[in-house]
């Protein structure tokens, strides 16, 4: 981090699921319990669980990288699927 925790801007949980677009909720799960293997980084200050801007700026940044990665694992999978339900079908009618 360049800047002291002090100096960096620190924003609530609304405020950060505002500027994402997403529901408070789903930002403090992201916090405390993560999505696709990455926690977003967060602090306590007197009870309130606050996002440091740069670190919601990274771990969106890393969330876009992996997308690309998760759609192709999702086509391989749905893929895979199919052809374990072709070969079923090839086994059953030789039975």
């Amino acid at each position: 981090m360049s800047q002291s925790l002090i100096e960096a801007r620190k924003l609530s949980i609304p405020q950060a699921a505002r500027a994402v677009g997403v529901h408070p909720l789903t930002l403090g799960r992201w916090a405390i319990h993560g999505v696709g293997g990455r926690i977003l980084p967060s602090i306590r200050v007197g009870g309130r669980r606050m996002i440091l801007e740069s670190d919601l700026e990274a771990f969106l940044q890393a969330g876009r990288t992996t997308t690309s990665e998760s759609a192709d694992n999702v086509e391989f999978a749905a893929r895979a699927e199919i052809d374990k339900a072709e070969a079923s079908e090839k086994l059953a009618g030789r039975a």
